[in-house]
């Protein structure tokens, strides 16, 4: 009787084991929200709808290279087919605010993009990946002039993103997740809106 139960015992302890190592290699994905500085590198964003009857100024407040605001990754989410080749998505929002002469201008930056991830494990609890995701961008553009008239309009494009996450595992269900990225998105008339995004949140395992 004491055999059996030993052995019994000495099964399930196994079991728990191996049940425990094929849990850890099956958390091949993550799943995060973030936040951190944007900088805006390169393109020039304003306000100039002539339906308005607004007239264009030089003093006119704009989003331009040097221009800094903030970004939200409210979904970033990436998950691994090997050891080293997965797929990534983002949900991101973000904005930039510039005031000159009583004149406002806010731009509201949104994109949802995929693409391919390749992973390097340093070790056991550091990752470094590499992304290039791809789609839909938004900007929309909130204009109040000195007589608080306030005008909006928005513009839909394509854009790319080309970036790097460093993931630091916390525990098996949580990582500390780190982003810098560059986007490059394809403006009206050839107006390129670049920035480079770098943020840091917590990500769940799965």
């Amino acid at each position: 009787m004491n055999r059996k139960f030993y052995f019994i015992l000495l099964f399930f302890m196994v079991s728990l084991v191996s049940f425990g190592q094929n849990t850890k290699q099956l958390k091949r994905g993550y799943f995060s929200i973030g936040i951190g500085p944007s900088i805006h590198t390169s393109g020039i964003i304003q306000y100039g709808n002539v339906n308005q009857g607004i007239i264009q100024q030089d003093t006119d407040p704009k989003i331009s290279a040097g221009s800094l605001g903030l970004n939200f990754n409210f979904i970033d989410a990436a998950y691994s087919f090997d050891q080293n080749w997965g797929v990534a998505l983002k949900i991101q929002g973000g904005f930039f605010t510039n005031k000159a002469n009583r004149k406002i201008l806010k731009s509201n930056f949104g994109a949802i993009m995929i693409g391919p991830m390749y992973s390097y494990e340093i070790n056991d609890v550091l990752v470094i990946d590499l992304k290039a995701k791809a789609g839909r961008f938004f900007n929309l553009v909130d204009f109040t002039d000195e007589f608080s008239n306030a005008y909006r309009e928005s513009e839909f494009d394509f854009g790319m993103e080309l970036g790097s996450t460093v993931r630091y595992h916390l525990s098996e269900t949580t990582s500390w997740i780190n982003n810098i990225d560059f986007q490059n998105q394809f403006g009206e008339n050839n107006n390129r809106i670049n920035r480079i995004n770098v943020s840091t949140g917590i990500g769940i395992r799965f």
